[in-house]
């Protein structure tokens, strides 16, 4: 009798054991790591596939990733699984966002007399992007 109810109480402990590291990340409706990493991967690479129609669908991804510990993010920026390009898949969502993001109407309100502007204009012509998750550099051509 006691050999049963020994093996009985390793047998809940180790079921417990079990459910405590799995049951945080599905308690409070979140998704794993590999979730995210599936819906990434389901993303084109390439902005010509995508409408104004994708972008709750893109946004709820990067809801997802946003929801994920910083560690998994960064897997997932690293991860270089992207099918077909092999790029990183924090690359791939942040460029989807970008692109379903352009769909947005532009603020043309300002305006500027004809003339030449640069640093010491006034106004002064500056100029600033992000590489978001790129590392590599980029050219940025302007015209005026």
């Amino acid at each position: 009798m006691k050999k049963t109810s020994n093996k009985l109480l390793s047998l809940l402990l180790a079921l417990i054991m079990t459910l405590s590291c799995v049951t945080p990340a599905f308690a409070e409706g979140g998704k794993t790591v590999d979730d995210v990493a599936a819906e990434i991967e389901a993303l084109s690479a390439d902005a010509h596939d995508y409408t104004a129609a994708d972008r709750e669908r893109v946004e709820a991804i990067k809801a997802d990733y946003d929801a994920l510990s910083a560690e998994d993010q960064a897997d997932l920026d690293d991860r270089c699984t992207h099918t077909g390009t092999g790029q990183p898949l924090g690359r791939v969502l942040e460029s989807a966002l970008w692109t379903v993001w352009s769909f947005d109407e532009a603020d043309n309100t300002t305006t500027l007399p004809d003339g030449t502007y640069d640093a010491n204009s006034t106004p002064a012509l500056s100029s600033e992007y992000s590489k978001g998750k790129s590392t590599s550099s980029r050219n940025v051509p302007w015209s005026v």
